[in-house]
């Protein structure tokens, strides 16, 4: 299942190489657990590539941290099919974009699809 970007949007998001150094979300081990650490240093590259202002970021925290839990509360559930899970996570993902892109400038949104172009392209 794909992640949020940080996941992430991640999220999200993670290992790439291109001509001008792109910063890249380090990804834990299959199987492994994603720690806080690791999830605030990719974030922390992402809002550096971006460039970020301390204003963007602090309105980027609440609309991660609420998807982060949201995430967390669809795969915990034991009421949903995995179906049923895969599209909540869908939605969430396609509304935690929305979100993000209402406190990016166009510059920086640029700059964002093209980073997920090449991440996509090299995964």
């Amino acid at each position: 299942m794909k992640k949020l970007l940080p996941a992430a949007l991640a999220a999200v998001t993670l290992g790439l190489t291109a001509a001008v150094a792109v910063p890249t979300l380090a990804k834990p081990a299959p199987g492994a657990a994603r720690t806080g650490s690791q999830h605030g240093q990719g974030m922390k590259k992402l809002a550096d590539y971006l460039g970020l202002t301390d204003a963007q970021k602090a309105q980027m925290k609440p609309i991660l941290q609420d998807a982060r839990q949201q995430a967390k509360a669809i795969k915990e559930s034991t009421s949903l099919t995995p179906a049923a899970k895969q599209a909540k996570m869908k939605d969430l993902r396609k509304s935690t974009n929305q979100q993000m892109m209402g406190v990016l400038t166009p510059a920086q949104r640029e700059k964002l699809k093209d980073l997920r172009q090449m991440q996509h392209a090299g995964a």
